[in-house]
C-alpha cells in the first residue's frame, strides 16, 4: 500500500521556512551545476525526511559536483548576510548536515575533510553568493506552494529568471532605482537558522 502524503506544513512555523531554505539550496545548487533532479519538495513520503531533492540523476564519474549540491542545503541554511569561515564550515556541516555528509560517502567516497570544506565554502557561494535570491525565491514558492512542491523545471525557470537579464533580476534593479520593494522572494521574517531538513534522494 502506498503511504499518503503527510500535510501540509505550517507556514507560520520558522522550522519550515528553515526547511525550505534547505531544500532550495540544494535544488539551486543543481540547476547550476547542471545535475537533473525531479522534484524538490516539503512533503516527502518517508516520515524521517522534513524534506527531500527526489531522484537525483547520480553523474558519472562528476563526485565533486554532487557533493557540492549535498553541502549546499547545509550552506544555505545560515541567516542571509552571514559570512562563512573555513572553521564555520566544518563545524556547520558536521553538526547540521549528517545525512547529507551519508550520501557524499556513499556516492563520493574518498573526500578528505580538507576538499569538503572547500566544496561546502564553493557551495555557500552558489547558494549565498551567485545564487543566494534564486534560493529565498525557490524557498518562498516552496513554502506557498498548494503542494508544498516544485518540479526540476519549475527551478529553472526561478534560477533563470534571477540571472542578468532575466525578469526578477529586472524587476529588483527597477526597484532599488524606484526607492521601494523587497527582494523577490524575501522571507526574512519567517526564515529560522535551524536546519531541520533531511538529504537528497539519488536514482541512478
Amino acid at each position: 500500500m502506498d503511504r499518503a502524503r503527510p500535510p501540509v506544513r505550517d507556514r507560520s512555523d520558522p522550522r519550515t521556512w528553515a526547511t525550505a531554505r534547505h531544500e532550495a539550496g540544494h535544488s539551486v545548487a543543481a540547476i547550476t551545476l547542471g545535475i537533473r533532479f525531479r522534484t524538490v519538495t516539503l512533503r516527502p513520503l518517508n516520515p524521517d525526511h522534513a524534506g527531500a531533492v527526489l531522484d537525483v540523476r547520480l553523474p558519472p564519474r562528476r563526485p565533486l559536483a554532487f557533493a557540492t549540491i549535498c553541502l549546499a542545503g547545509v550552506a544555505a541554511t545560515p541567516p542571509r548576510g552571514a559570512i562563512l569561515t573555513e572553521a564555520d564550515a566544518a563545524a556547520l556541516f558536521e553538526h547540521e548536515g549528517a545525512g547529507d555528509l551519508r550520501l557524499i560517502n556513499k556516492h563520493a567516497d574518498g573526500l578528505s575533510r580538507t576538499a569538503l570544506v572547500r566544496l561546502f565554502l564553493a557551495a555557500a557561494n552558489i547558494v549565498r553568493g551567485t545564487h543566494a535570491d534564486a534560493v529565498d525565491d525557490v524557498a518562498h514558492r516552496l513554502v506557498h506552494h498548494p503542494e508544498q512542491t516544485l518540479t526540476e523545471a519549475q527551478v529553472r525557470v526561478i534560477v533563470d529568471d534571477h540571472q542578468p537579464g532575466g525578469i526578477s533580476h529586472l524587476i529588483r534593479q527597477m526597484e532599488a532605482e524606484l526607492g521601494h520593494g523587497q527582494p523577490f522572494g524575501a522571507t526574512s521574517t519567517n526564515s529560522d537558522p535551524s536546519n531541520v531538513s533531511a538529504p537528497l534522494t539519488v536514482k541512478r
